[in-house]
C-alpha cells in the first residue's frame, strides 16, 4: 500500500497556480506537449511527485503492478494528485510506475479545475478520482468551468447557500454546529 498525501500551496508555490498556460515561463518537469490544456503549474507539480514516487519505487525495488495506491490532497495538493491518479490510470507503457488502474483511489478536497474538458475527463475509468468541492470557494473555480476546464473523476459539490433552499442549508448548519468546539 502506498499512501501519497500533498499539501495545498506553500511558500511560492503559489505563484504557479496562476501559470495555466504558459510555456514561457520555467517548466522543470510538465510535459510541455500537454500545456496546450493541463494547468501549466499543476503539471508541474504532479511530475515533481511523480519523480519522487518513481525514485522510491526504483530505490526500493518495488513491483507496483499488484500494489494499492491512495492518493489525497487539498487545494493545490489535490490539482497536483488529481493530474497524477490520471496519468497513472491511463499507464503509458514506458512508464517506470506500473500500478493496476483498478487499484488507483484518490480524494482531493477543494480540487481546482486542471484541464481542458477534453474527451475521457469523464470516462469511467477515472471514477476512482474523487474531489470534494465547496461551490463557494474560489480555488475550486481557478480555472472557470464557462471556458471549458474541468477536473479528471467525479466531483461531489458540498450543500452551500447557492446550490440548497435556506431551510434546508439552515437545517444542515444546524447538524455541523453540534460537532464544532
Amino acid at each position: 500500500l502506498f499512501f501519497v498525501g500533498c499539501i495545498g500551496s506553500y511558500k511560492n508555490q503559489w505563484y504557479s497556480n496562476f501559470d495555466p498556460w504558459s510555456v514561457a515561463a520555467e517548466s522543470y518537469y510538465a510535459d510541455l506537449n500537454e500545456m496546450d490544456h493541463t494547468h501549466h503549474g499543476f503539471a508541474n507539480a504532479r511530475d515533481y511527485v511523480y519523480m519522487k514516487l518513481e525514485d522510491y519505487v526504483i530505490e526500493k525495488n518495488i513491483d507496483t503492478s499488484d500494489a494499492i495506491i491512495l492518493f489525497t490532497g487539498h487545494s493545490r495538493g489535490s490539482a497536483t494528485i488529481n493530474l497524477l491518479a490520471a496519468k497513472l490510470i491511463d499507464n503509458n507503457v514506458e512508464d517506470k510506475l506500473n500500478f493496476d488502474a483498478n487499484n488507483i483511489y484518490s480524494y482531493g478536497f477543494a480540487t481546482p479545475n486542471t484541464t481542458l474538458t477534453i474527451n475521457g475527463t469523464m470516462f469511467n475509468k477515472y471514477n476512482s478520482i474523487i474531489n470534494i468541492v465547496n461551490p463557494e470557494d474560489l480555488v475550486t473555480k481557478l480555472l472557470p468551468t464557462d471556458w471549458g476546464y474541468s477536473r479528471y473523476g467525479i466531483t461531489y459539490t458540498l450543500p452551500s447557500k447557492t446550490n440548497v433552499t435556506k431551510s434546508y442549508y439552515n437545517n444542515i448548519l444546524k447538524k455541523v454546529q453540534k460537532y464544532t468546539v
